[in-house]
């Protein structure tokens, strides 16, 4: 019996990984947040007086020490974008990329598909939507309504992927800013076989692309304030090149990328590193998109949606 038992716990013990214990300075953890700030963040004029917090402010004996002494010096970057973080919101992250269920669709009267895309934050986003496509074609949906209302944003390239089913070639979007002391440009551009990004002016990353499988289909995007970030990014993009008509509110206005960057002993500090242009040439930061058809939302009926179909159906009525 006790043998038994004995190989018991025995199994037990070689079935567990052994993790091994990852030891962090406090006060490098701090230097090295400082030092991330100082070469990516892209307000260089707030960095005017940053050589003052270069050095930890006292003795920093734990890792929670270093945490409240790296939260207190970006607070003075002023840029609720920029912040350090450990191991839970990594995995809140991660646990989003994977998120399924993140589109719904239905056909409506009249042959208008409708598709709402409630987040970009899950790498299963633009198969989803692919999947919608495909249903409502089938279906013989002969415009779409696209709705993005409370749609903070997420992943650039779930986005940009979307982009690339309701289209066959065009620049998406642009970032300028500051990566490791200099400063950067970069471009996404769909082509008629791939997604393209480019930094300073060279191809850094290609990859294939989905089928534009909405032809040349009208199409309206129901937009609001929580509209943001990528969400925003791909309305632009789709109004600039497939004159997609936006209805409903002002949006929320973020037009600056992030970078995070992993730390030792499961931290990371995410920096804001670029702004972000439309097509156009257009950053809407802390200004947001105005609507080409602003409909305050009624508390009794969708008014927007029924403006939204409407604006379908008479262009489909009207051979586009």
């Amino acid at each position: 019996m006790t043998l038994v038992i004995l190989s018991a716990i025995l199994a037990i013990l070689i079935s567990v990984p052994v993790v091994d214990h990852v030891s962090t300075n406090p006060e490098e953890q701090y230097r090295d947040s400082w030092t991330k700030v100082q070469e990516n963040f892209l307000f260089e004029d707030r960095l005017d007086d940053w050589d003052k917090h270069k050095d930890p402010p006292g003795s920093l004996k734990t890792m929670d020490d270093a945490h409240k002494a790296i939260d207190t010096m970006l607070k003075g970057l002023n840029d609720k974008y920029t912040r350090y973080y450990t191991v839970p919101e990594n995995v809140t992250r991660k646990q989003r990329a994977v998120k399924v269920n993140v589109v719904s669709w239905k056909m409506l009267p009249d042959n208008v598909g409708y598709i709402k895309i409630t987040t970009f934050s899950s790498e299963n986003t633009a198969s989803e939507v692919e999947k919608a496509l495909e249903a409502l074609n089938k279906a013989g949906a002969e415009g779409y309504v696209i709705d993005l209302r409370n749609n903070g944003g997420g992943l650039v390239n779930q986005a940009f992927s979307t982009f690339a089913l309701f289209n066959d070639k065009g620049e998406y979007e642009s970032h300028h800013g500051r990566k490791d002391g200099k400063t950067f440009t970069d471009r996404s551009v769909l082509t008629e076989t791939a997604m393209v990004e480019y930094t300073d002016g060279s191809i850094s990353e290609s990859r294939s692309r989905p089928a534009n499988l909405s032809g040349d289909k009208p199409v309206t995007i129901l937009v609001n304030g929580n509209t943001a970030s990528a969400s925003e990014a791909f309305a632009g993009a789709m109004r600039y090149h497939r004159n997609a008509i936006l209805v409903g509110s002002q949006t929320f206005g973020k037009g600056i990328m992030q970078r995070t960057y992993g730390l030792d002993g499961g931290t990371a500090i995410k920096i804001t590193v670029a702004y972000i242009f439309q097509p156009d040439g257009n950053c809407i930061h802390g200004v947001g998109m105005t609507p080409d058809q602003e409909i305050a939302r009624s508390k009794k009926t969708d008014n927007q949606m029924s403006r939204a179909v409407d604006i379908i159906v008479d262009k489909i009525n009207s051979g586009h």
